[in-house]
């Protein structure tokens, strides 16, 4: 499972209320999802986690998809970036071409 994935199905049980001691993998990815502002955390004395709840920003975020939905647009954006950039190389070269062949072609 990719880490987006695993990250939203964690998020999707902290929404279920399902207790953090059976959330798989949660150790993991908790400090993240604590510092990205989409959960709050209550610990006991021995710093380990005994509530768990997604914030408005958490919800919000599920709702729209996710991790998964946010990877997918970066991915999309930068693909995106890269056809861009290999069109206007492609058309520089042909600019340039048909440039010299112009030049060539008003030439006395």
């Amino acid at each position: 499972m990719s880490e987006a994935k695993e990250k939203d199905r964690i998020l999707a049980e902290i929404k279920a209320f399902k207790k953090p001691c059976g959330i798989a993998d949660l150790s993991k990815h908790l400090f993240d999802l604590e510092q990205d502002g989409y959960i709050s955390v209550w610990y006991d004395t021995e710093k380990n986690p005994i509530t768990i709840r997604l914030t408005n920003k958490g919800k919000a975020f599920l709702d729209s998809g996710g991790y998964t939905a946010r990877h997918k647009a970066e991915r999309k954006s930068k693909l995106s970036a890269k056809a861009w950039a290999a069109i206007t190389f492609v058309l520089g070269i042909v600019l340039t071409e048909l440039v010299h062949i112009l030049a060539e072609w008003l030439k006395p």
